[in-house]
């Protein structure tokens, strides 16, 4: 399989944009993956069933070469791979599953991961992987929906999500990041207390009432980074991380050492552009 692959989309020194199909294509589902990754003790969990999308046209090209299964399996293969090599687990120990499909709004060069529900596989939501990319209602995602009617077809629905004192939000604070290269995403935060760092954990118990968010920062970046306190209007950034904390105003954070600014103001973590707004 590994040398069908090979000779699909061959690498080369002029990168050719079949070898960039795969290498996007993976680097967009690890990003879906890592976007709903969640830390619970010292087990990191992910999900399981994935959904990659190209145009019908890229799509149907593959398709007529008899590529198609043979992709899916190397994009699961690679993935089951990042589990075993990090002590990942999925949630619900499900098995890993990955499709290719096509989304009509998508030309020849875009491409988009998306995390399904392992039950419905329905009302996906949106991850880009580099490329410019069409993008669904960040709404629809099947791993935010609570209470929701089962459906053969997305729907645009919104998700209501349930707090604690029985209220209903329909909107809650999105952590915006764009990476270097420019690579773009975005994570729903559904929760006030954050502690964001690099990919894993360092063993250190979490402070109560805080989740924690794992992103591919730069090796210079601690596994716990910066602790994220959120209200209506402001967010308080705290440094607990060796990496450092820039402002636009070239201001930076020293260890232990908080600042609090308004949503929506951007800050960087070791060249890592973050920013919390409201959806």
């Amino acid at each position: 399989m590994r040398g069908l692959i090979d000779r699909l989309f061959p690498k080369d020194v002029e990168q050719k944009p079949s070898s960039r199909l795969v290498e996007r294509g993976l680097e967009a589902l690890r990003l879906a993956r890592d976007e709903h990754a969640v830390t619970m003790g010292s087990t990191r969990r992910v999900p399981s069933h994935f959904e990659l999308r190209f145009s019908p046209n890229r799509r149907e090209k593959i398709a007529g070469m008899g590529a198609l299964s043979d992709m899916e399996f190397f994009f699961k293969d690679e993935l089951m791979k990042d589990l075993a090599a990090e002590s990942m687990r999925t949630f619900g120990d499900h098995t890993l599953h990955v499709r290719v499909a096509d989304d009509p709004g998508l030309s020849d060069n875009e491409l988009y991961a998306i995390v399904l529900n392992p039950e419905r596989r329905s009302r996906p939501t949106d991850h880009t992987g580099g490329l410019p990319t069409s993008k669904p209602d960040l709404h629809d995602d099947a791993t935010l929906v609570l209470e929701a009617q089962s459906t053969d077809h997305e729907t645009d629905e919104s998700a209501t999500l349930v707090l604690d004192d029985g209220e209903d939000r329909f909107s809650c604070p999105i952590l915006r990041i764009r990476f270097p290269n420019n690579p773009f995403m975005e994570r729903e935060l559904h929760g006030d207390h954050w502690i964001i760092g690099r990919r894993g954990s360092s063993g250190t118990p979490l402070p109560d009432g805080f989740q924690k968010l794992d992103l591919d920062l730069p090796t210079t970046a601690s596994r716990e980074q910066i602790r994220l306190e959120i209200d209506s209007s402001s967010v308080l950034i705290t440094r607990i991380g060796k990496g450092a904390i820039i402002f636009p105003d070239s201001k930076d954070l020293n260890p232990n050492e908080s600042r609090r600014v308004e949503l929506g103001a951007s800050f960087f973590v070791e060249g890592v552009e973050l920013c919390i707004d409201l959806a």
